[in-house]
């Protein structure tokens, strides 16, 4: 029984190896591992354009290179001069944002 329990774990850790080589990451939840520390992302964007754009029916802001920033509507769009605005303004970031 020892042997099967082996096998499966050796099969699993592949079939793990096989889709972190096709994904180019490696990914800590397939391990069953929880990441040590969350992903390194700016907290505040500062723009001097105000290209922070925020969708007033969604309460969604997106920053410049978001794929959304500019598909907001203009009878929907604000804008933002930072990503703290935006948050203070009760706006979440967008999920299709890098």
């Amino acid at each position: 029984m020892g042997m099967v329990e082996v096998s499966i774990a050796q099969r699993r850790a592949e079939r793990a190896r096989r889709i972190e080589a096709i994904q180019g990451n490696r990914n800590p939840f397939i391990w069953g591992e929880s990441p040590s520390t969350p992903p390194t992302t700016p907290a505040v964007i500062a723009s001097d354009n105000r290209a922070i754009v925020g969708n007033k029916r969604t309460k969604v802001y997106h920053r410049p290179d978001c794929p959304g920033a500019t598909k907001v509507s203009q009878q929907n769009l604000v804008r933002f001069t930072n990503e703290a605005e935006a948050q203070k303004a009760g706006y979440r970031l967008a999920r299709s944002c890098p």
